[in-house]
């Protein structure tokens, strides 16, 4: 399915593990190549420290990456199953204020997609996302392992 990126926008912040986070998606590039997420700093993600939970950012950089490929390569007309396959996380400073998310795919990131989906079906890829406090200090950094499989490829073979 096509998503226009308003509404790729608009099913995410109504996604319930965004609402109850307190993560909102506050743009989706025209062709889905850069997105950014916001996660405030609320009483409803608050730990014990003052500060926002640990899983809530952790969930504010689980699917757009995965969601931005997806539909970056449907828009060029090929049929993908796509889908966040590992993750890690490295706290840095507890976020004690709103964090942002800034997401940015390239054509080469599409080529390298392109090629491995020619060649093997799938294609398994590592991106590095920070989420970043309001005064610039990075809070955490996660490492997504997003996988890319043609629709039509084997199940068995991922």
């Amino acid at each position: 399915m096509k998503l226009r990126p308003w509404q790729l926008k608009w099913l995410l912040n109504g996604f319930p593990p965004f609402l109850i986070n307190r993560i909102r998606v506050v743009s989706i590039g025209h062709d889905f190549m850069t997105a950014t997420v916001k996660i405030r700093h609320s009483l409803l993600n608050r730990n014990f420290q003052g500060s926002v939970f640990g899983g809530s950012l952790f969930s504010a950089g689980d699917p757009v990456l995965a969601l931005m490929y997806w539909q970056a390569i449907r828009h060029r007309n090929r049929h993908v199953r796509v889908w966040l396959k590992e993750a890690s996380i490295r706290y840095r400073v507890p976020a004690r204020s709103d964090c942002t998310i800034h997401y940015c795919l390239t054509e080469t990131d599409l080529e390298n997609a392109f090629a491995g989906l020619d060649r093997d079906g799938r294609y398994d890829v590592w991106h590095e996302s920070r989420m970043v406090l309001e005064d610039g200090v990075i809070a955490a950094v996660m490492k997504t392992r997003i996988h890319i499989q043609l629709e039509s490829h084997d199940q068995k073979s991922a």
